[in-house]
């Protein structure tokens, strides 16, 4: 993760913060854009969502081996190990549950957050939408989904 030679360009000025995982890295610049190297299966590959890293990323958070930004909209675009966070994945969780998840991050998170292996976005109205591995019990899981005071 440590050789940049291929985005030093885009690494020359302009760069606000930087993020890590195990072997990559993501640098959001002042124009709210990304740019990410290092190996591509920790997140050092986010061209499959240059698109939509191309602008208004306001924090980037990271496990391990997956990245999630967080967008100026209210949206979270993630990349990395599929398991690790970097798709909307959650152990336990049922095809439905995980279609919602999609359409919670699409809008409405004011924060994230990152353990090793899995985020949580923390919505404007209080509720919280969980990925990666982890495991949240059916009783707990019913408690967050009503809403949490941060």
């Amino acid at each position: 993760g440590g050789d940049c030679s291929q985005v030093q360009a885009q690494l020359a000025s302009g760069v606000r913060s930087v993020f890590a995982t195990r072997n990559a890295f993501a640098a959001v610049r002042e124009d709210g854009s990304v740019v990410t190297w290092g190996d591509a299966v920790t997140g050092g590959d986010s061209s499959w969502m240059r698109e939509r890293l191309s602008s208004g990323v306001q924090a980037i958070a990271s496990t391990y081996r997956a990245f999630a930004a967080l967008k100026e909209d209210g949206s979270v675009v993630v990349w990395g190990k599929m398991r690790e966070g970097g798709t909307i994945w959650r152990t336990s969780a049922t095809p439905e549950q995980l279609q919602r998840m999609e359409e919670e991050l699409a809008g409405g998170v004011k924060e994230i957050y990152s353990a090793s292996a899995a985020f949580v976005a923390l919505k404007v109205d209080g509720t919280i939408v969980a990925w990666g591995s982890i495991y949240i019990p059916p009783t707990v899981w019913e408690e967050l989904e009503v809403g949490v005071k941060a």
